[in-house]
């Protein structure tokens, strides 16, 4: 049997930016919590506007799920005597289980006969414990940011004002931050109060149906994905009636949703003169400043009209309108101005300003950090197309250069883009202005990658030198903590080489990143070097995981000692990841592994070929001196899957060798040599990856 739950946080106006985060939290939440009270719950939905936080449970069980739990107590023989009596051990098991002697019951073990106790547990109803569950359940709830607003010292995004908990139509009797659950919610704060004065004392609710409904009658949509869709339509249609589309993400659009309870869609227009401004520059003061949705024509050019998103509709809507006109006008304005006293003078000129910005207190200024970017950027062009080593090296000295401008000062977002845009005025050449945005992508997991040589160029050497230079001042990431962002930065390097960009050896990128440092300060070079690499290892084989390929064959490639490519080692883990599951391959490893098991750590290294006395170690050293240099040409030709085909044919000349062969032969000469033999075997397979790692499942 079940009941319906309907929970209701009313609040002071949320930040549009927490209510979607905080509405999967609390899904997640109540299943984990009725799961872990057995108590049985099929669906859990939630809701959320700018004044509420919505739980409803269309079907949770009225009582715990019964439970037994069997305990085993001491030996038969010991429980009970000869005339089957129970024994003092008997007797005191059974008042420890809390269980009468005679419902103690008799186990077969494989050690033997033993009592057993079985506790019944009927489960409590579920009406019991919702006054406990829901208290707890809301103090599990958190935020980034929360606040204080009574002497309970609750702390939440924002303050609470009411509570709503039903469960089966009854309240449920509990109170958080000294406000009591009830059965009363309250509409829109405004429109509900046109609708029906008596709204504003509350509305009674008996279910989520009338609820929802009553909310409705009083400017309430309670459900964000028909607010969303709401949103789309009236925007597009309000976008159409000016002749044009819209420009926005859905990251705009779950704004906008989360921001009202009864969307109206409200077109308004700014000083055409403002166009003149990059589009780029409007755009962000309309969206990230106001939440306005910008409109293009049919050519894709920006027009001097904008969409924002009210919570309120009113007879008439002109003051609105003239009010957003205004507020948009004022920042554009800014912005016009900034752009009028940056271009004043050009970016090069500008570079002397970066002396004045820290970039770390130990790592000196952004200046400072731009000749060790300029350093990085020339080994990395030289090593990938020479011919774009000038310009990649005039992105380099500028790429920072913008971060001094008004602008950037006045919209932080815009870093790199006011840079490129900067570049273009001053003519210089678009290669070197778009490689200036570029450098900064990707800007996180999954975002575009910069398209040109010399963005990628850069992007790399300036998240190397920040990695780097954080590791050699002593300020890691560790655990969960990562206050500068360099795992981020770590996955964009990555991103950027298993795009293509090959060869690059992380290991010489990292030591000349650390050469930049070693005349100003003191630090551990090699551990700092083992602990980067080990780091960025790291980074990788969580991108692998995320690409679904398993964990111990990225484990078997990336814990090699040579690993230095990223390219180069996804495209083993990929060649792995294909024949992983054929039984030859699975054949092969198991083979391997007994050479790991019976070689010792430093296994002799000279081998005679006068000490063969068995065809089978002929024809396994024939074959190793043969299909060496074969698999390093492969391997250095990037032809991964024929170098895993040469190691997989080694399966048949190794079970041989075990089937003829006695490695630990009494003369210590021969077993030696054996044992050296199978150590090279060993290092050709370490060319390719460390098998050992591989998992193999051994079947019955």
């Amino acid at each position: 049997m079940t009941k319906e739950l309907l929970l209701e946080i009313g609040t002071e106006e949320l930040p549009a930016t927490v209510i979607e985060p905080v509405l999967e939290q609390m899904k997640t939440g109540a299943m984990t919590l009725f799961r872990e009270q057995s108590i049985a719950c099929n669906t859990v939905r939630t809701f959320g506007t700018p004044r509420r936080l919505t739980l409803w449970v269309p079907e949770l069980g009225t009582q715990q799920t019964p439970t037994s739990k069997e305990t085993l107590g001491p030996p038969r023989k010991a429980a009970y005597d000869e005339n089957g009596n129970p024994s003092k051990a008997a007797i005191g098991f059974a008042i420890a289980q809390g269980v009468n002697v005679s419902a103690l019951i008799i186990r077969h073990t494989p050690k033997g006969e033993y009592v057993a106790a079985v506790k019944r547990h009927k489960g409590r109803v579920t009406s019991s414990l919702l006054p406990a569950l829901l208290d707890n359940y809301m103090h599990s709830l958190s935020f980034h940011k929360s606040m204080r607003w009574s002497s309970s010292g609750t702390r939440f995004s924002r303050p609470i004002r009411w509570i709503v908990a039903l469960y089966g139509g009854r309240t449920v009797p509990f109170a958080y931050a000294g406000i009591k659950a009830g059965t009363t919610t309250f509409g829109h704060r405004f429109m509900s109060s046109h609708r029906e004065k008596k709204a504003l004392k509350g509305i009674k609710v008996k279910n989520f149906e009338s609820y929802a409904k009553s909310l409705e009658q009083h400017g309430v949509i309670l459900d964000q994905e028909r607010r969303r869709n709401m949103i789309r339509d009236k925007i597009n249609a309000a976008a159409s009636n000016h002749g044009g589309t819209l420009e926005y993400d859905e990251s705009l659009l779950s704004e906008a949703t989360f921001s009202v309870e009864w969307p109206y869609a409200l077109a308004a227009q700014f000083d055409p003169s403002y166009l003149a401004l990059p589009n780029d520059v409007i755009v962000t003061a309309m969206q990230e400043h106001q939440g306005f949705f910008a409109m293009i024509s049919k050519k894709q050019t920006l027009l001097p009209h904008f969409i924002t998103v009210c919570n309120v509709e009113y007879a008439d809507m002109g003051e609105i309108q003239r009010c957003n006109e205004r507020v948009l006008a004022a920042r554009l304005a800014d912005a016009k101005f900034y752009f009028t006293e940056d271009g004043k003078t050009s970016l090069e000129a500008k570079l002397p300003k970066l002396h004045t910005v820290t970039f770390q207190k130990h790592l000196g200024s952004l200046h400072a950090k731009v000749e060790r970017i300029e350093t990085l950027v020339m080994y990395l062009a030289r090593l990938w197309n020479p011919s774009e080593e000038q310009t990649c090296r005039r992105v380099a000295q500028l790429c920072k250069v913008d971060l001094v401008t008004g602008m950037v000062g006045e919209f932080p977002s815009l870093q790199g883009v006011i840079g490129r845009e900067y570049a273009r005025r001053d003519g210089e050449p678009e290669s070197v202005a778009r490689a200036i945005a570029e450098h900064y992508y990707p800007r996180f997991s999954g975002d575009a990658i910069p398209k040109s040589l010399p963005g990628a160029v850069v992007s790399i050497a300036d998240r190397i030198d920040t990695i780097a230079g954080y590791f050699v001042v002593g300020c890691a990431p560790t655990g969960s903590q990562d206050p500068f962002g360099l795992r981020r930065q770590a996955q964009g390097v990555l991103q950027i080489a298993l795009a293509g960009y090959t060869p690059l050896s992380l290991r010489d990128l990292v030591e000349r990143a650390l050469d930049a440092f070693q005349p100003t300060l003191d630090f551990n070079r090699d551990k700092v070097l083992i602990d980067i690499l080990g780091f960025l290892r790291q980074r990788m084989e969580s991108t692998c995981g995320s690409e679904g390929y398993r964990y111990d064959l990225v484990r078997a490639v990336l814990e090699r000692d040579t690993f230095d490519d990223p390219l180069d080692a996804m495209h083993r883990v990929t060649a792995l990841q294909r024949v992983a599951s054929d039984p030859t391959f699975v054949d092969l490893v198991g083979a391997f592994k007994r050479v790991i098991n019976i070689l010792p750590d430093s296994p002799p290294n000279a081998i005679s070929e006068a000490l063969f006395s068995a065809g089978a170690e002929r024809a396994l050293y024939a074959k190793l001196q043969k299909s060496r240099s074969q698999i390093a040409e492969h391997l250095a030709s990037g032809e991964h899957t024929r170098a895993l085909s040469l190691l997989r044919s080694f399966k048949e000349p190794i079970d041989r060798f075990f089937l003829d062969v006695l490695v630990m032969a009494e003369d210590p000469a021969v077993r030696n040599n054996r044992l050296a033999l199978l150590g090279q075997l060993q290092s050709l397979f370490h060319q390719y990856a460390d098998f050992s790692k591989v998992v193999i499942e051994v079947e019955g």
